[in-house]
């Protein structure tokens, strides 16, 4: 097949952090090429764009760091335009079986694709859609009109849980039929076993300390609030125990909320702050830590956990739908989303449990092996594609 990904134009593919989206357009983009696809992905200019088994097709607009949310929907706007062009452009010159279309902004031109008789499909990340109270929400139909349109339009879509698509169905009319389940992926290469750098280890757990990881940006559905409420009861029973916060700061009030949480518990010495880090200094924090938390209260499918499990780490995370799916008993373990002393309890046993964190660790590793690689990811898109051509 002759494929075609939109990218997002809010971060370049492939990324040079975390960034969710574009991660899974570049990892699914490898794996289609490695089945002898032919793909093509259209991004925003970037500087030093790392080598690609997939075609690149540049629009004329240069990537910028979000400020606030207001940039943030105005960068948005102007990819919608860019794209528009782009796509015509790529349209006239080839032949493209089917166009993935991966957020609400770009996907405004699944018309323009339909008139070129080419099938679409939606990539649904928007981590809203499993919760009632959204699809009930006026507000967020409002705030989200376009990504209602592009499910409506759409030949067919994607998501990455069974409750998103029974929301689709139930509020939005979306035939069941249309809706394919698949979850995000992995690279196999994370299934390795990794090492820590000496200057790692030196730096963070310098006394050989027992580290507890969070890996996402500062924001409000992210939840690190709860997380840093249940630090000081952890730092009562394990007094030598570390906190490494990783990724970009979203919402710079938020942040503060919880950097105040910190500190009228007294335990800023036993938490770091470490911002964005680059994908490939990743594996060796998740390698370094004994536990790894997710208490989000709203997601898609993080990778996140996938990388954790993929390294063997218990994953500790919130009691949503998209969790409960993607961590089976003895896999994982959820909590209530904001009860920080339920999670505080769970990470202390895990803590004071080698055996325990073996055993899960064991068991989260073999799970992602089986179901989670972007070749077996690949393989079920691609089978979509095809249903719709």
């Amino acid at each position: 097949m002759q494929i075609l990904q939109v990218g997002t134009g809010f971060a370049p593919i492939p990324p040079r952090g975390a960034s969710g989206t574009e991660r899974t357009i570049h990892f699914l983009s490898v794996a289609l090429a490695a089945l002898e696809h032919e793909v093509t992905v259209l991004d925003i200019v970037t500087e030093d764009r790392a080598p690609t088994p997939y075609q690149l097709a540049e629009v004329p607009l240069r990537w910028q760091k979000d400020i606030n949310l207001m940039t943030h929907i105005l960068r948005g706007f102007s990819f919608r335009l860019a794209s528009g062009r782009g796509l015509k452009d790529l349209l006239s010159k080839n032949n493209f079986d089917i166009i993935n279309f991966h957020n609400q902004f770009s996907a405004h031109h699944i018309d323009l694709a339909h008139q070129y008789n080419i099938p679409t499909v939606y990539s649904l990340h928007n981590a809203l859609w499993y919760n009632d109270w959204a699809c009930r929400s006026q507000w967020q139909r409002l705030k989200f009109f376009q990504d209602i349109r592009a499910m409506q339009k759409a030949d067919a879509i994607i998501c990455f849980n069974n409750a998103t698509r029974s929301n689709l169905a139930r509020y939005f009319g979306i035939a069941p039929n249309k809706i394919a389940v698949i979850s995000n992926g992995i690279d196999e290469k994370w299934l390795t076993n990794g090492e820590v750098s000496e200057e790692i280890k030196t730096q963070y757990t310098p006394s050989n300390e027992p580290i507890v990881l969070n890996v996402g940006r500062i924001a409000p559905y992210k939840n690190q609030l709860t997380l840093a409420q249940a630090i000081p009861l952890v730092v009562q029973k394990i007094p030598e125990v570390r906190f490494l916060f990783i990724g970009p700061i979203a919402d710079r009030s938020y942040f503060h909320k919880v950097q105040r949480a910190i500190a009228d518990a007294e335990v800023g010495n036993h938490i770091s702050f470490l911002g964005e880090i680059s994908y490939v200094e990743l594996p060796e924090f998740y390698s370094l830590c004994k536990v790894f938390v997710c208490p989000s209260a709203s997601e898609g499918m993080p990778t996140v956990i996938l990388e954790a499990m993929a390294k063997g780490k218990p994953v500790v995370a919130s009691d949503i739908e998209p969790f409960r799916e993607a961590l089976p008993e003895g896999v994982g373990i959820t909590v209530p989303t904001f009860d920080h002393e339920a999670l505080a309890k769970v990470i202390i046993n895990l803590l004071k449990n080698e055996q325990l964190r073996k055993e899960m660790g064991q068991r989260a590793k073999e799970h992602v092996r089986l179901n989670y690689t972007w070749q077996n990811v690949a393989r079920i898109t691609a089978q979509v594609y095809q249903g719709v051509i």
